[in-house]
């Protein structure tokens, strides 16, 4: 890739982890398909804080398609195409001066802001999904009983 990327990896989702050490491909690709609908509301709240003038930077903001490698899956979500320099400095740069609600950090900050839901919302998606598929395994069920009762 050109340019600049700025990396943010979002850390501690147990839920997420117990699901995914199964490796059941159902598994996975359920879990593949809820991190894609998550960063979608992850996105949509970047959009909120995104610097505006003439909406080329806001307009180039993107999930990625999920990917998965063995047994761990994982979503991008990106701004800047071919201005992916320019995306870069106005998300880095702390001092310009942005309209109200808009900001550096414009990425970085919603993402840091859902990873405490993350974990379980994901969970819940995945679960939900295996459970519209008719694939939900017996470990899942008892898995998240106790996952409940310990929260």
């Amino acid at each position: 890739m050109k340019g600049k990327l700025v990396s943010i990896e979002v850390t501690g989702l147990r839920d997420v982890s117990a699901v995914l050490l199964a490796g059941q491909k159902n598994v996975l690709d359920a879990t593949k398909e809820a991190l894609y609908a998550e960063a979608h509301v992850v996105l949509a709240e970047s959009k909120r804080q995104v610097p505006f003038r003439h909406g080329v930077l806001s307009s180039s903001g993107m999930v990625h398609q999920p990917y998965s490698a063995g047994k761990k899956a994982a979503v991008e979500i990106s701004y800047g195409g071919a201005a992916v320099d320019y995306a870069f400095i106005q998300h880095e740069n702390l001092n310009f001066r942005h309209a109200s609600g808009r900001k550096a950090k414009y990425l970085e900050d919603p993402v840091v802001d859902a990873q405490e839901r993350l974990g379980k919302r994901i969970r819940l998606l995945v679960e939900h999904i295996l459970r519209r598929r008719g694939s939900v395994p017996t470990w899942l069920d008892s898995d998240y009983a106790e996952s409940e009762e310990a929260d």
